[in-house]
């Protein structure tokens, strides 16, 4: 069975920590994965959590408008913060210094060529860097590189006003010389594939290009954009193109949802899939067992990119009565749990879908055809448990391939079909 828990948040919301809960059960749970989840859900909220709505497709409508994890944008400050202090140390008059700290500038803002903004960075790195350049009497580089600048963005301005006269000089005179024009032969191993040569688009395989420096970006659906910083000689270089899968932006199409038994790094991509382009904080995973012939919640709390997990919890129950009670119990310490580390050192990732509790937990005690009717094996009893904790909940149930069932519950004034 699968579930996963949604609530609705206003607007006055955003600022607050925001989590969603997936419910998972095997083959005979104590008490459906809706009323396991809803409950620690429902505790979450009541601790000043904000749970996020279909955030599957939240995240699938954020990627499909060309979101990118938050991580990446890291490199922006980086590249930036490497081309001032590269800039201030060549004002500074320490030239070496300066140069090592453009060339990693340059290189960073290679990284995040793909990205809006990537050109832009990339051709101040490349301007700044011909000028030190230009300064230790490399005139040769220099003009590369200021023809560089010029190529990937037209319209940056360079005067008196930011830079000395000879620079200005030496910047006018490579952007107008012609260095020659030479062939990049694409070989791909991707079909659909888009080339962006120094920012712009072009078609064919086979293209004429100046001698030189070149910024070339290749994009193929599913798959890691490829940044490439080329020096082109005058008898041209064939450019293979080796695609990676995106896995991040892959677990998000279509597939299982979390299936019970997933390996701990499948279900890590998939996390952190979640955890970046829905902006999720906390991503929580609950499942109702039996474990010595009682019921019990399991619980994880995972977080961040790269993923890191808690340890997984358990909370054990008496009956319906004590089901939200357990939940707040369970809700608290997962909350007070630190993100952990493996025997091994490394980050703890989401390993309650392959729990052994859960994976090949006991099946339900008792249940002979002589045996007094039990408190769980009573449907009356668990639809009063199931309204107590639903009121109020809209539910929405999906086929999620096999014989699992996907749910989404939220809170008005959010319904379910505008969620999702």
């Amino acid at each position: 069975m699968a579930l996963a828990v949604a609530l609705a948040a206003g607007p006055e919301a955003l600022a607050q920590s925001r989590m969603t809960v997936v419910g998972r059960a095997g083959a005979d749970p104590p008490v459906s994965p809706l009323e396991a989840a809803a409950a620690v859900a429902d505790a979450a909220v009541g601790a000043g959590r904000v749970a996020v709505a279909a955030p599957r497709r939240l995240a699938n409508r954020r990627l499909s408008a060309g979101a990118v994890a938050a991580e990446r944008l890291d490199d922006f400050a980086r590249a930036r913060s490497l081309l001032v202090e590269g800039w201030n140390a060549y004002l500074r008059v320490q030239v070496e210094f300066a140069e090592a700290r453009l060339v990693l500038a340059r290189r960073t803002a290679i990284e995040v060529l793909d990205l809006d903004g990537g050109p832009a960075l990339l051709a101040d790195a490349s301007l700044r860097l011909g000028a030190v350049r230009l300064q230790q009497g490399r005139s040769a580089e220099a003009a590369e590189d200021f023809r560089l600048a010029h190529a990937v963005d037209e319209t940056r301005e360079v005067g008196l006003a930011e830079f000395a006269p000879g620079i200005v000089a030496a910047y006018e005179a490579a952007v107008s010389s012609d260095p020659g024009r030479a062939p990049i032969r694409i070989d791909s191993s991707a079909i659909a594939t888009r080339i962006e040569i120094n920012g712009r688009s072009v078609e064919s395989a086979t293209l004429s290009v100046p001698v030189g420096l070149v910024a070339v970006v290749a994009r193929a659906p599913g798959r890691r954009a490829i940044k490439r910083l080329l020096s082109v000689p005058k008898d041209g270089v064939t450019l293979e193109l080796r695609f990676e899968r995106d896995a991040l932006a892959s677990s998000l199409d279509g597939g299982t949802d979390f299936s019970v038994g997933a390996a701990e790094v499948t279900a890590a991509i998939e996390a952190a899939a979640l955890i970046a382009f829905a902006e999720i904080d906390d991503l929580v995973f609950v499942a109702p067992v039996w474990n010595r012939g009682r019921p019990a919640l399991l619980g994880q709390r995972c977080s961040g990119v790269p993923v890191r997990c808690t340890p997984v919890v358990e909370r054990g129950f008496a009956g319906p009565a004590s089901l939200r009670a357990a939940a707040n119990a369970l809700w608290r310490e997962l909350a007070g749990q630190r993100l952990s580390r493996s025997a091994r050192g490394r980050a703890l990732g989401p390993t309650l879908l392959s729990d052994r509790r859960l994976r090949r937990g006991e099946r339900r005690p008792g249940g002979g055809a002589g045996e007094e009717r039990r408190w769980y094996r009573s449907p009356w009893v668990w639809a009063g448990a199931a309204a107590a904790v639903a009121v109020g909940v809209a539910v929405g149930f999906a086929l999620d391939g096999g014989d699992s069932v996907q749910t989404s519950v939220v809170v008005p004034p959010c319904d379910f079909a505008a969620c999702e």
